[in-house]
């Protein structure tokens, strides 16, 4: 199927699918809707949307689409005045973006999905800006993005 036939789908059609294919129940799948990348379709519960990952190469090929996805929400802040250079107590140079991990994960109790000096920087002041962004999944009364297109 092209992408041009899979973009053709409407959201009923998606959904109409999916209970079909899977032998779900209708009021299991609450919504489907397309979206940049494929479709974002909403299950009922974590339970719902387990078995449809689960089960995502029964149903994925029809709509052209190679994956099923958890939506994954981000979450970034900016941390100013971030020393540019650090030295140990001995005067030795300490590795910035590894005390900077290690500050972070500390100072959260998470680990950064990404973490980088702003990139607008032009390395001339004593101190930085850093990006910091976190990953916290998103619970089942959200979506889930399924479906990046394939490439045939």
């Amino acid at each position: 199927m092209s992408s041009d036939r899979a973009a053709e789908h409407s959201n009923y059609s998606v959904k109409k699918h999916i209970v079909d294919t899977l032998q779900l129940k209708p009021t299991q799948i609450l919504d489907a809707r397309k979206i940049r990348t494929g479709w974002s379709v909403y299950p009922d519960t974590t339970e719902t949307q387990q078995f449809m990952l689960s089960e995502q190469q029964k149903w994925l090929p029809a709509l052209n689409a190679t994956q099923a996805d958890k939506q994954e929400t981000w979450y970034t802040f900016i941390v100013e005045d971030c020393p540019r250079h650090l030295r140990s107590i001995t005067g030795d140079h300490m590795a910035l973006m590894d005390a900077a991990y290690d500050e972070i994960v500390t100072a959260t109790g998470q680990a950064p999905v990404n973490f980088h000096i702003r990139n607008k920087d032009d390395n001339t002041t004593p101190n930085a800006v850093l990006i910091v962004s976190f990953n916290i999944d998103k619970q089942a009364d959200g979506s889930f993005s399924a479906l990046a297109e394939r490439q045939d």
